[in-house]
């Protein structure tokens, strides 16, 4: 079964740091979408929240994961997620059941958002 992350900005392919850049290009490009939520400025880099339906949009890019799980944990420790301490993590990766395409309709993924 395939997998999407949603992504917003550091990692968007244009805004990407060159320490994840070469982890960015495993990904397969989807297209532009959205989730309902917030886009907070962290100072360095944004932060999301999710929200229900109707509310405020954050924009980003949708990609397909590799089969190879490397790729994941390389993302969550470029996010500083750590999935076996979420107490020390400032971002957490969540399933997001409603990630819209702008062409393509729904689709679930990964977000990394901000742990509440």
């Amino acid at each position: 079964m395939k997998q999407y992350l949603f992504v917003y900005g550091t990692l968007t392919e244009k805004l990407a740091p060159a320490e994840i850049s070469a982890t960015l290009k495993k990904l397969k490009y989807v297209g532009d979408g959205f989730v309902h939520g917030r886009l907070y400025d962290l100072g360095e880099y944004p932060g999301a929240i999710l929200g229900r339906t109707g509310h405020s949009k954050v924009f980003g890019k949708i990609y397909e994961l590799p089969d190879d799980p490397a790729v994941l944990r390389q993302l969550d420790r470029y996010e500083e997620f750590f999935p076996s301490n979420r107490s020390k993590s400032l971002f957490v990766r969540n399933k997001c059941p409603s990630i819209e395409t702008i062409k393509s309709g729904l689709k679930a993924g990964f977000i990394s958002i901000i742990k509440t």
